[in-house]
């Protein structure tokens, strides 16, 4: 990637990165990014893989508005690229309703599959965002594992927690949700049967381990989160496995996000363990394994940040999971609003 951007005289002069510090908030793996700005820019503004994802968009109902978004360039995520992370080493389990497993992005890095995994774009956008790599596209973490499950049922929602579990997937990521609040009524319909208990119980497996990671509802107008992202909010003990993802586009520049306008349910009862990322992606698509097309959505906000989990994996091995997630939380960047409360991610240390 760094010698198709640069060439290779660049690559070899950069300094080798000497990773360093202690603890979830002290260990670094460059403490500066400044001999790496050259390479990061050139990635950003005249890499074609990069600029794929730079994009004006406007909804259909809306013709008049028209919104500009670089997800890859306002997550900074050409930054960790800039300096040798790509994931590499790392596993991102995608429970999904299928997938075209032959796509460019995503072939040859399947470690495992669960369920039954018709050929479907959506699995295959996602999955692309996350961890593709091609020579038309790149996503966060494009030298990730995958494991791929199926979310048809509960049972193949089951066989995927356990898959990812034994796989040692520093994330879940799931697109889909239940279209009901997060409530005790809600909780007891769905996980109150044999297979829904049996889910259950795999998802406290795995989010004891890894993180899970769920996107928020598309509806803008709903006022009570759903049940699957807001599910810490009645079982307590998953919150420091669990993170919930919204979309928003933002409006950004080389100082930080300036303002953010919500394309999605906003974070509501999942506070506390909520992010936001711009879903505007030009991705994967099943129709060929060289098809891709533009869509938006919460769905591809949330693997953003199961391949940012990647990352950090891949720079901090020495780190759990669930303390990666309390550092990709603090990182947030919040300094563009008022928060209306704050969590303590650490003693003393609290992020809006």
């Amino acid at each position: 990637m760094l010698a198709a951007c640069k060439g290779g005289d660049t690559v070899a002069s950069l300094p080798v990165p000497v990773p360093g510090g202690a603890g979830t908030f002290g260990s670094y793996f460059v403490q500066s990014f400044d001999p790496y700005e050259a390479v990061a820019t050139a990635l950003r503004d005249t890499t074609a893989r990069y600029l794929f994802q730079r994009t004006e968009w406007r909804f259909s109902a809306a013709p008049g508005t028209t919104y500009s978004s670089y997800p890859l360039a306002s997550s900074r995520a050409e930054y960790a690229h800039a300096v040798g992370l790509t994931g590499s080493g790392q596993t991102i389990s995608i429970v999904d309703e299928g997938f075209r497993q032959t796509h460019d992005t995503i072939a040859g890095r399947i470690v495992a599959t669960s369920g039954a995994l018709p050929v479907a774009d959506h699995g295959t956008a996602v999955a692309s965002v996350a961890a593709g790599s091609s020579t038309r596209m790149i996503g966060v973490a494009p030298g990730a594992s995958l494991a791929l499950g199926s979310s048809g049922s509960a049972s193949a929602l089951t066989a995927s927690a356990y898959t990812a579990l034994q796989r040692g997937a520093v994330a879940q990521n799931n697109s889909w949700g239940f279209p009901v609040p997060a409530t005790s009524a809600s909780f007891d319909t769905v996980f109150g049967t044999t297979d829904g208990a049996a889910y259950l119980a795999a998802l406290d497996a795995y989010a004891a381990r890894g993180v899970v990671v769920f996107a928020l509802s598309n509806d803008k107008t709903t006022t009570a989160s759903e049940l699957m992202e807001g599910l810490p909010a009645l079982r307590s003990s998953l919150e420091p496995g669990w993170l919930a993802v919204g979309n928003a586009t933002p409006a950004f520049d080389g100082a930080g996000i300036q303002s953010a306008r919500m394309q999605s349910a906003s974070c509501l009862d999942t506070a506390r363990w909520c992010l936001v990322a711009d879903g505007s992606w030009n991705a994967a698509t099943a129709a060929s394994n060289s098809s891709y097309s533009f869509t938006i959505g919460s769905s591809f906000a949330a693997p953003q940040v199961a391949g940012a989990l990647a990352l950090l994996a891949e720079a901090f091995p020495n780190l759990t999971p669930h303390q990666l997630r309390l550092r990709l939380l603090a990182s947030a960047d919040n300094g563009f609003l008022a928060p209306d409360g704050a969590v303590e991610l650490a003693p003393g240390f609290a992020h809006g």
